[in-house]
């Protein structure tokens, strides 16, 4: 019996398409297997402090060694009073850089590259650190303002604590459709975390939301003002995310923000102990939310909550 028999050429093509799959996702032919994530860009020259790396395909933060390989996607994440050497694969290394911040691998060389002809020097941070020094979610266009003072640490009256603790969600159905609309598009996969993601984005929102609602007192961050803490607290409260209102040492208002992970998941978001609570088997993330950066109420917030215990 011929093996041409009819509709032979369409099974060959179809049997030739299938085995040059299998051979490419075996890393049999030209170029990488499928799986292969980007090549090393640099390394870790020298690091100062906490600084973590979440690498791509990896599942877990770590901290930097030096030597640690990095590819363009890994994520890097500096603490205040940090620094961090990268060098790339060949060459001289690129100027330090300090925290805090948190970039891509290709990011902060971008910066450091800038740094190169900055004339106040390598250890000069980013004018107003952006975009390297927050983990927004992918779309996440809004920023404050950069500070051009530092502010007054704000510190809660016992009268203003207690009006903390009874604030409850929004009743604006225009601004929940708007924060729903904000929140929908946001991955459950990935890093941040999905609940993480939404308080990141929900406090980018907070400076025009406040605004829009008429709270705002001539400038968003001023010394003392409750407004934009209050207000975001009940934007969180608008959006279901389970929170803790704490009054820290001094008077400083630490609030904790339910991760949506539990113990066992601590590494999706950091490795730095200090940057997570936990409290009935759940990770809360504390943040004090007195200045304009993300990653520094968080940082700022985790020192809170160590100095409480």
């Amino acid at each position: 019996m011929s093996w041409k028999t009819p509709g032979w050429k369409r099974r060959w093509k179809v049997f030739a398409a299938s085995l040059w799959t299998v051979l490419l996702n075996l890393g049999v032919g030209w170029g990488p297997p499928l799986w292969a994530e980007e090549a090393p860009i640099a390394r870790v020259h020298f690091s100062f402090g906490a600084v973590e790396v979440l690498q791509e395909g990896e599942a877990e933060w770590r901290f930097v060694t030096p030597g640690l390989p990095l590819g363009p996607k890994d994520r890097l994440r500096m603490p205040p009073v940090s620094l961090l050497r990268i060098r790339p694969m060949e060459g001289e290394p690129y100027p330090l850089l300090s925290g805090p911040q948190e970039a891509t691998a290709a990011e902060l060389i971008q910066h450091a590259e800038a740094l190169r002809s900055d004339p106040r020097g390598a250890l000069a941070p980013h004018p107003d650190r952006i975009p390297a020094d927050e983990a927004l979610p992918v779309g996440a266009a809004e920023r404050p303002a950069a500070q051009e003072a530092p502010q007054a640490p704000l510190r809660l009256t016992p009268e203003q604590f207690q009006k903390w603790q009874s604030l409850v969600p929004l009743d604006d159905p225009d601004l929940r459709q708007e924060i729903a609309a904000a929140l929908g598009p946001l991955s459950p996969q990935g890093y941040p975390p999905l609940r993480v993601a939404q308080a990141q984005l929900l406090w980018q929102m907070t400076p025009r939301l406040l605004a829009q609602s008429r709270l705002q007192k001539g400038s968003v961050f001023l010394p003392g003002d409750t407004d934009v803490l209050f207000f975001y607290t009940q934007l969180l409260l608008t959006a279901g995310l389970s929170i803790r209102r704490e009054r820290g040492p001094e008077g400083r208002p630490l609030l904790l923000i339910e991760s949506g992970l539990d113990r066992t998941e601590r590494g999706r978001l950091t490795a730095n102990r200090r940057l997570l609570v936990e409290e009935d088997d759940r990770l809360w993330v504390p943040l004090v939310p007195d200045g304009p950066h993300w990653l520094e109420n968080w940082y700022r917030g985790g020192e809170l909550w160590s100095r409480r215990r």
